[in-house]
């Protein structure tokens, strides 16, 4: 059984914090599970949910940081470890979705472990659903709020793209789907906006995500309140992209790379480029 009381829980994110595979993003939504579940009850559903999530992650960053501390990594050792990663989030998945309504505040906090599972698991419609649940309730914290509009991009990207002609590129196969799918996207971000540590990084990716669907005035509009915010609100958007993008129209052909290099300009805060796989499908 989970040790789920606040002290283990709490020892449990002081050793994902020191661990350096574990994502500034997932860490920060950790610390927001707890500050959920902290008013459920020891042995609430939710807590035990939470506990089970951190003891899978804690299992899969602490073995990960051991074999990259080895002087040789075999493939093989790297599948069974993400074999049983996929295992144990599956399992926590079930657990959490199956649990009974308990009140607002455990309902948000499990549904944010079904999304944190789901996104591991590279299921970006369950990621939709479980925060649009968590957002229903009454969550609309600005984490909350990227975190789905980055992943209702994600599965715009997904629903309406193909691969291009060439190898590595994707053309849109559905210019009005993929737009409105954008803009909804673009709504989260903005419900998300008013945390002046947070409004740059959210106003730049709507900047992003308006170019990707072509709609380039709103775009720079976008960009533009990234870029007249102050230091401390400036805090986290990457410099290089600070005055606009460089998406193409929506009807050319969008590469990998550049999807890629859209992720990595902002990974090591959110760790998005973990949507972006290109392994076997994991939907199993």
């Amino acid at each position: 059984m989970h040790d789920a009381s606040d002290q283990a829980i709490g020892l449990r994110l002081e050793e994902l914090e020191a661990l350096p595979s574990v994502s500034d993003f997932s860490q920060a939504l950790y610390m927001l599970m707890a500050d959920l579940v902290s008013l459920t009850g020891a042995g609430g559903p939710a807590r035990l949910a939470l506990a089970a999530l951190l003891d899978v992650e804690l299992l899969y960053h602490t073995t990960m940081n051991q074999l990259v501390d080895r002087a040789e990594v075999s493939t093989a050792d790297l599948r069974e470890l993400a074999d049983r990663h996929r295992v144990g989030l599956r399992g926590v998945r079930e657990f959490a979705t199956g649990l009974a309504p308990s009140g607002a505040l455990p309902d948000a906090a499990r549904w944010l472990v079904v999304a944190e599972c789901c996104y591991h698991l590279r299921r970006t419609d369950e990621v939709v659903a479980a925060l649009e649940q968590v957002v229903s309730l009454g969550v609309c914290q600005p984490l909350v709020q990227f975190a789905l509009g980055y992943n209702r991009y994600m599965q715009a990207l997904e629903d309406f793209t193909r691969p291009g002609e060439n190898e590595g590129e994707l053309t849109i196969n559905n210019p009005l789907g993929f737009r409105l799918q954008c803009l909804q996207a673009v709504a989260a971000l903005e419900d998300g906006v008013g945390d002046e540590h947070f409004d740059a990084q959210l106003y730049w990716w709507m900047g992003v995500i308006l170019e990707a669907a072509d709609l380039t005035e709103a775009a720079q509009d976008a960009y533009d309140k990234s870029t007249h915010l102050t230091d401390a609100e400036r805090e986290g958007v990457p410099q290089q992209w600070a005055g606009g993008g460089n998406w193409r129209d929506v009807d050319e052909a969008i590469t990998e790379d550049e999807l890629r290099q859209a992720a990595e300009l902002f990974k090591d805060r959110f760790d998005p480029s973990d949507l972006l796989w290109n392994g076997p499908d994991e939907r199993s």
